[in-house]
């Protein structure tokens, strides 16, 4: 089974053809553009987080800082696993 996952960020058109070449090829998406950009779902400065190291630390990098947090990797794993579950429910694969 090939999942798809739509874009956290905005890159353009980038999206649409994600969509287009996913349904030709009979491939399920998994939508996330309700939480697009949204700074809920995103990590956010001085979050903390458990670093390689096994140690805390604060997220100090905007660019990291704007990656999905916990709550946005919730709602990504939760979008993936009910393209799943509708693959068991209707016995398609793609």
């Amino acid at each position: 089974m090939i999942i798809s996952v739509s874009d956290f960020w905005n890159y353009g058109e980038r999206d649409e053809m994600k969509r287009r070449a996913a349904e030709k090829c009979g491939i399920k998406i998994a939508d996330i553009s309700a939480i697009k950009e949204n700074p809920v779902y995103m990590c956010g400065l001085d979050t903390k987080v458990i670093g390689d190291d096994g140690e805390k630390h604060s997220v100090k990098h905007e660019g990291v800082a704007k990656h999905p947090g916990d709550k946005g990797m919730r709602y990504i794993a939760d979008r993936i696993i009910e393209c799943i579950n509708f693959s068991e429910l209707t016995g398609k694969t793609n």
